[in-house]
């Protein structure tokens, strides 16, 4: 047989496959290319750190714009009739909220909540898929910004960490296409470390706190945390941080790529050895208050679910049901009206820098700037011993109230704010009893009320999530490393107290929704 012949024909049949796949569409192959980086984990986590730090951005940006929209809408109410105002005010946080609901309910029921108590049962092990779905992702983010933006007093810290899951899941969905790990046993072990990682990101794109939203993430949604996944959340807990903090140097929206809540504090005396027992009274203090905020909110939703009427209008009509809660808040959050004596015009971001300002409200000794900084607290000629705990407890049982709403819900910067209040009031009664500041070997070390105000935030934030790793989150928000001593050790205390009466307020939302709990043994 002639073997020449089938030599030819083999090469030409080789040739003709080579021609086919030079004809083949380039972009293919860079797809393809593409789809293969996409595999390498730390592209997935960087990619994921500069989406999550843009989002962040946007939506606070966003939200920004709605919230000034809302109040010139109420100051140019005044021109039509005085009662036009207060009615500007309830209907506009009415029509935003009502719409909120409304995409969650017939939209993605999935995307309620704070979001926080789901991720911590899906990395504890249970297959909760129409949880991390793209529609989940869509309504949650765009209804957020409606929700920042409507004046209600929420944060958006614990949505963003459902969010960052979400977005990674996605993610690594594109990354399996073609890859020959799909499926796999390691494949799905490094998808989880990957989503443990982005839940850092949740945290550290909103504060600008990579090193404690790692650990904060740790607490608070993992049972067990792998070792090899700590590097992966700080590549993209800084990488989202540093693209959020770039996008405001980039927009004006910050001069410097500094801390988020920037304070100035002394650094030469920043506290007597003697305040310590002041710290160690505002932690079991805090310690005490989370664990009746925990009860009261558990109580309210108790009393939600119980009734059957509630229950019924809230799982058949929930926009009625949240425009009825709606009205009562913003009603009584009106400036104009009760809101007025404690100033509840204010959301809990607007309030942080007017709680940690390093001026004494009560010795009236501030200047020009620092008078206008806190107009809100100086009504009337009200104490601000009477404003500060009235403001904490109005938000407390608010809190409490929205909680029980069917739309997203950030609860970590109205229980922050929660806690400085109560911390500057301790301050400032600080202040009174010292007015000369404390002495200590002939030096005299002032009495600050915003460095009580930032333990004490620290403190009720750590005691309602059970949380330690809340004190590096606001050193690092903060930028007052001195005062590290005192903020580990309040925390601490608060933490204490509340973890052996009453379980996180995370944990408990997921005993009353029925999910599995998964504890640390």
């Amino acid at each position: 047989m002639d073997t020449d012949l089938f030599l030819i024909n083999t090469d030409d049949f080789q040739s003709n496959e080579a021609e086919t796949s030079k004809r083949k569409p380039r972009h293919h192959g860079l797809w393809n290319a593409v789809l293969e980086k996409l595999q390498e984990v730390w592209i997935q986590l960087i990619l994921l750190g500069i989406f999550m730090g843009t989002l962040s951005f946007t939506i606070d940006l966003c939200a920004e714009k709605l919230r000034m929209l809302h109040m010139w809408l109420y100051l140019r109410a005044a021109a039509l009739h005085p009662i036009a105002q207060p009615v500007v005010w309830v209907i506009y946080t009415l029509l935003f909220i009502s719409i909120s609901t409304a995409a969650c309910h017939y939209i993605s029921p999935e995307a309620a909540g704070t979001g926080i108590p789901v991720i911590k049962t899906i990395l504890g092990g249970l297959n909760l898929k129409e949880y991390l779905s793209c529609r989940v992702l869509i309504c949650k983010t765009v209804v957020l910004i409606l929700i920042l933006g409507s004046g209600l007093p929420l944060g958006k810290e614990d949505p963003f960490v459902h969010i960052a899951v979400m977005l990674a899941t996605l993610l690594n969905k594109a990354s399996r296409t073609g890859s020959h790990l799909k499926n796999s046993e390691v494949h799905n072990r490094i998808s989880n470390e990957i989503l443990a990682a982005a839940s850092a990101v949740g945290i550290a794109c909103t504060l600008g706190t990579p090193i404690g939203g790692v650990l904060f993430s740790i607490e608070i949604t993992s049972v067990c945390f792998p070792l090899q996944g700590y590097w992966r959340g700080f590549i993209a807990s800084v990488t989202s941080t540093v693209t959020f903090r770039f996008l405001a140097y980039l927009l004006h929206e910050s001069s410097t790529l500094v801390e988020l809540s920037r304070t100035y504090f002394p650094k030469d005396y920043p506290f007597d050895p003697k305040e310590l027992f002041a710290f160690v009274l505002l932690g079991i203090f805090c310690g005490f208050l989370a664990f009746l905020f925990i009860q009261l909110h558990r109580m309210i939703m108790k009393k939600v679910t119980g009734s059957k009427r509630i229950r019924k209008l809230l799982n058949d009509r929930p926009v009625c049901y949240s425009a009825i809660i709606v009205i009562i808040i913003m009603s009584l959050m009106c400036p104009m009206g009760y809101g007025h004596y404690f100033a509840g015009g204010l959301i809990p971001s607007e309030t942080v820098p007017e709680l940690l300002s390093n001026v004494s409200w009560n010795l009236k000794n501030y200047t020009t700037i620092d008078s206008r900084l806190i107009e809100h607290w100086s009504i009337d000629r009200i104490s601000v011993f009477l404003v500060l705990p009235l403001y904490a407890l109005n938000l407390l049982w608010i809190m409490a109230v929205i909680l029980t709403l069917p739309i997203p819900c950030g609860v970590y910067m109205p229980v922050f704010v929660i806690g400085a209040a109560f911390g500057r009031l301790l301050g400032e009664a600080m202040t009174v009893a010292f007015p000369e500041g404390l002495r200590n070997d002939g030096e005299v070390s002032p009495i600050i009320p915003g460095a009580y105000a930032v333990v004490g935030a620290a403190a009720f934030v750590g005691a309602v999530t059970h949380a330690i790793s809340v004190s590096v989150v606001t050193l690092e928000l903060t930028g007052e490393v001195q005062y590290m001593l005192p903020m580990l050790l309040t925390v601490l205390i608060a933490v204490s107290i509340c973890e052996s009466v009453q379980s996180s307020l995370y944990v408990s939302i997921i005993e009353l929704s029925g999910l599995p709990c998964f504890k640390h043994s």
